[in-house]
């Protein structure tokens, strides 16, 4: 019973394993600074004033922007925690 026990933990532990380290699909590509997306078929021009991180499909966010150059008030530089980095989800 103990042998029994032990191989189907051990068949559990690779199969779970091996669930997680399969290919997951993106959520879309970015080519020529357009966004399409793969599932709902739109696109979205890009500026190069922000970064771009492409999710997975399986993912609720599906883009990540996250603005290069932004610019922060002289009169909050001082207070960090007053200020955030622009980003759009």
């Amino acid at each position: 019973m103990r042998k029994v026990f032990l191989v189907f933990a051990v068949l559990l532990i690779v199969f779970t394993t091996a669930e997680a380290r399969r290919k997951k699909e993106m959520a879309g590509n970015v080519d020529n600074q357009t966004y399409t997306d793969n599932a709902y078929g739109f696109q979205l021009k890009l500026t190069d004033d922000w970064n771009t991180r492409v999710r997975y499909a399986e993912d609720n966010v599906r883009l990540v922007m996250l603005q290069k150059k932004y610019g922060i008030p002289s009169r909050y530089s001082s207070a960090s925690d007053y200020t955030y980095i622009p980003r759009i989800v």
